[in-house]
């Protein structure tokens, strides 16, 4: 049995990067949001060591307002396989492997 190596590593984060400041405006501004909700979200939102948050989404971020959870499912397995795909290209390319000698 031939021994594991890790001859790199790469990621890949959705191109959507939103301040936690937007995230809240956001939330705030939607008028499906409930009091309590939107209370609970600045609670959350007002953590001073995040920064931004990446949004893996190819629609308005409003959009996620009026999601299922069937909906939010089926885009978290696309977004998925576009991350990780978009992770190991890049990884190939910085290693200069093909796919053929990675496991």
């Amino acid at each position: 049995m031939n021994p594991v190596k890790i001859v790199d590593i790469a990621t890949a984060n959705p191109s959507l990067r939103l301040t936690q400041t937007e995230v809240l405006q956001r939330i705030l501004n939607a008028e499906t949001r409930t009091a309590r909700e939107k209370k609970l979200y600045r609670r959350f939102l007002s953590e001073p060591s995040i920064k931004t948050r990446y949004v893996a989404l190819d629609a308005e971020p409003e959009s996620l307002f009026e999601e299922t959870q069937d909906l939010a499912i089926a885009r978290f397995e696309d977004q998925a396989v576009r991350l990780g795909t978009r992770a190991i290209d890049d990884l190939l390319k910085q290693s200069q492997l093909e796919a053929k000698h990675i496991d």
